[in-house]
């Protein structure tokens, strides 16, 4: 592999990871990406003698919390990802589909609904969907303009999961294999982006719910919240789409 850079036309899609670094001006970029976006002390560590030792002790911090060693050349390709394979941080899949399917906050695990966990079986669910674009992303605890699906949390054992205009309700149990549905799905269209391949057949009924009616069955308030901002109907639930959700907009 040359180290020279790829114009910017070449590197549109490209996801990079340990075993397929990208070229830039400065050599190979190899990403990182931690499980949930969590490093641990020594993951930590790893990392830093990695870029010490094989790049060029450059690091990125990009907005889905990944990291990304510069300066690394053919050569300290294979000891990099040796290096942090060993504590955890290499590659999940080799088919090019995403290394690291679901998004956090830095502040999940606060909610009754156990974010963390949730997000570990919908990458587990992930892994055995094939060909999956290398970008396709679920934010989990929280809605996004850059996620393929967003998954918000109701009560402690029920979630909301929103795609593009359209949510569905489903139990915290179920949401894996539901992921799973849309994910297959949305596979099979070929395209890069769910966003631009909707509708994709459902695995639940649209919903829509009264906030009054949420919060007399004991629903926190963001589920409130993300019925007005879903423009969710204060009629009695609707198999019909719903108007589009404002969301918070990351880049890079």
């Amino acid at each position: 592999m040359s180290s020279r850079a790829l114009p910017d036309s070449a590197r549109r899609g490209w996801c990079p990871g340990l075993g397929r670094p990208m070229p830039t001006g400065d050599g190979l970029l190899a990403r990182i990406h931690p499980p949930l976006g969590i490093l641990t002390l020594a993951q930590a560590r790893a990392v830093a003698e990695g870029a010490r030792r094989y790049g060029n002790g450059h690091l990125d911090l990009t907005a889905r919390a990944n990291l990304q060693i510069r300066g690394v050349s053919e050569a300290t390709t294979a000891p990099l990802t040796a290096l942090l394979g060993a504590v955890g941080l290499g590659d999940t899949r080799t088919d090019g589909g995403p290394q690291r399917l679901t998004l956090t906050s830095p502040l999940a695990g606060r909610e009754p609904l156990d974010i963390p966990a949730l997000a570990r079986a919908i990458e587990d669910m992930g892994r055995g969907v094939p060909g999956l674009p290398a970008k396709t992303l679920v934010a989990v605890g929280l809605r996004m303009d850059e996620a393929d699906l967003s998954v918000l949390p109701l009560a402690a054992d029920r979630v909301a999961i929103v795609a593009g205009t359209s949510v569905w309700e489903c139990s915290s149990t179920d949401t894996p294999s539901a992921i799973g549905a849309l994910l297959a799905a949305f596979a099979a269209t070929g395209k890069r982006r769910m966003r631009r391949s909707l509708p994709i057949p459902s695995p639940f009924p649209v919903i829509a719910s009264r906030a009054k009616q949420s919060r007399a069955a004991g629903r926190p308030r963001m589920w409130c919240r993300a019925c007005r901002a879903t423009g969710a109907s204060p009629s009695s639930p609707s198999t019909r789409p719903l108007a589009a959700a404002p969301s918070r907009r990351l880049s890079g």
